[in-house]
């Protein structure tokens, strides 16, 4: 069975997805431009001050806070929890569910 809006439907997911992958892709090349940066004025210093505790909350609390809903957007699967599991090394802690 068609339905009638399908085409239109998967042409408003593929904006989605097209959005998404733009803004992961500016937020990453801006991580990866301003890392020598970040090296040369946080990490060699070696002072943890509050403004530097701050700063790496919030440059890395957005970095690896994206993986979730990059994993949601981009990896489609009906079995995810396996793969998330499989992804983080923890799938031998649970039991083997065949579909």
């Amino acid at each position: 069975m068609v339905f009638p809006n399908d085409e239109a439907t998967q042409f408003q997911l593929n904006i989605n997805y097209y959005v998404s992958l733009v803004s992961f892709v500016i937020l990453y090349y801006d991580h990866a431009l301003t890392l020598p940066a970040e090296i040369q004025r946080f990490w060699i210093r070696g002072s943890l001050t509050w403004p530097t505790f701050l700063f790496f909350a919030n440059r890395y609390l957005a970095f690896l806070g994206h993986f979730p809903v990059i994993l949601q957007t981009f990896w489609n699967s009906p079995d995810l929890v396996r793969k998330l599991t499989m992804l983080v090394g923890a799938s031998y802690w649970l039991p083997n569910h065949h579909s």
